[in-house]
């Protein structure tokens, strides 16, 4: 079973499309083009200064519902051309024939969080303007657990739709595109290698998105 987290424990991310890669999707730190598009109902209406409790409501937040904005039977996003993809314990592979630095990277990762490696994760993108990881570790209570959330920045202008009272007659594609895992050699001299994953977002938009996801419990802005 998928668990999301309260809104406010929720590490969600926005692709910043600027100077940085990405930035924690709250009010403080998404900045002023991003805070305009959430003070607007449609990209061509009046600023009406619902901004922050729209990006509450995207969070999770439910209190204001059935009022300014939509009522949910549920918070993830419907799922139609997305994929659910899974990522655990990295192993030696075939594309990395020839490198010895592999190896190392792939003992690095199973030695993460006390040698109990990385921790295993589902990901999958949904018409909520999110690509979404879940823990999926077998027997665990934390398995189905939401570890991350990320909105691609070409999401920002579609985002106020998503709370707008008439959407279930307004369907919108937002990440809806499958994504693909596998690890990556990043540069050379030295080696380095990551896990990826990289995604287009299908109907949502005609863009395409990477994440370093070598370490999918730890991830933060940085790994855009």
């Amino acid at each position: 079973r998928l668990k999301l987290l309260t809104p406010a424990n929720r590490k969600i991310y926005v692709g910043h499309g600027s100077t940085a890669a990405a930035t924690s999707f709250t009010w403080a730190d998404i900045g002023t083009s991003l805070q305009g598009h959430l003070n607007k109902a449609s990209p061509s209406a009046t600023a009406d200064g619902l901004g922050e409790e729209r990006l509450l409501y995207l969070r999770g937040k439910r209190t204001q519902e059935g009022g300014n904005f939509r009522l949910r039977n549920k918070l993830l996003g419907d799922i139609i051309n997305s994929a659910v993809v899974f990522s655990g314990k990295p192993t030696a592979t075939s594309a990395s024939t020839g490198y010895a630095s592999h190896s190392t990277f792939v003992a690095t990762v199973n030695a993460l969080n006390s040698g109990n490696g990385r921790t295993p994760a589902v990901f999958v993108g949904a018409n909520d303007g999110m690509l979404h990881a879940f823990e999926a570790t077998v027997g665990e209570t934390t398995s189905g657990r939401e570890l991350f959330g990320y909105i691609p920045s070409w999401m920002g202008p579609k985002l106020s739709a998503l709370t707008a009272p008439d959407y279930i007659n307004n369907h919108k594609s937002y990440v809806d595109g499958p994504p693909t895992v596998a690890d990556a050699l990043v540069s050379q001299s030295p080696d380095v290698w990551k896990t990826v994953l990289v995604s287009g977002t299908g109907a949502g938009g005609r863009c395409v998105f990477a994440l370093d996801v070598t370490n999918p419990s730890a991830f933060n802005a940085s790994k855009v």
